[in-house]
């Protein structure tokens, strides 16, 4: 199996930030409804990437 190298901290980092600018000005209810969608596509996909 081919080992790749994968920046875990920093994948995470810039999703937490990109999320808290998006929704740094929202209101309580817009929150709820932020984190209650169900169907919200991710804004970019990895290429090469494969689930173990």
């Amino acid at each position: 199996m081919k080992k790749t190298n994968v920046q875990c901290v920093d994948m995470v980092r810039k999703i937490r930030d990109n999320i808290y600018l998006e929704t740094k000005s929202m209101s309580d209810n817009e929150l709820l409804e932020f984190y209650s969608q169900k169907n919200k596509k991710p804004e970019k996909k990895i290429k090469n990437q494969k689930v173990a």
